[in-house]
């Protein structure tokens, strides 16, 4: 079973991560993010994934707009499938225990830069951009 994140637009998705335990995996628009996304109402270093004992939490990192899940808004928060994390103007829709990739699906993922020593401390986690209509994952609820 994988974790991953998917990337909401206005017309559906835009993007998948796949991610990695335990983390840490840094969310912003600054350079060595575990995933970098291109908003100026994110902050550099915006929040952070991590994972104890398969449990994931998100933490707002003190960001200048704040993180969002599911409308409310939140310093550090377990999540749960189907929540939905708001950063600037993007989303992300949390998805846990997903079935493995369909055959052909490559999970092999380039290293990535360390991530800010200001906000985690370990190597950056690896997370892997696929495109929407590569992803292995049912289609988004309304």
């Amino acid at each position: 079973m994988i974790t991953a994140l998917q990337e909401l637009g206005p017309d559906g998705p835009v993007a998948y991560y796949v991610l990695e335990e335990p983390g840490p995996i840094l969310i912003g628009r600054g350079r060595g993010c575990s995933i970098r996304l291109d908003d100026t109402r994110i902050s550099r270093h915006h929040c952070v994934l991590t994972s104890t004992a398969g449990q994931w939490h998100v933490e707002d990192l003190a960001s200048t707009n704040g993180t969002w899940v599911n409308d409310q808004n939140i310093k550090r928060v377990a999540l749960e499938d189907g929540n939905i994390i708001t950063v600037g103007r993007l989303r992300l829709y949390f998805r846990k225990d997903m079935p493995p990739p369909d055959e052909g699906f490559s999970t092999d993922l380039e290293p990535l830069p360390k991530v800010s020593p200001n906000a985690a401390k370990k190597e950056g986690a690896r997370t892997q951009r696929i495109p929407p209509e590569e992803h292995p994952f049912p289609p988004q609820p309304d």
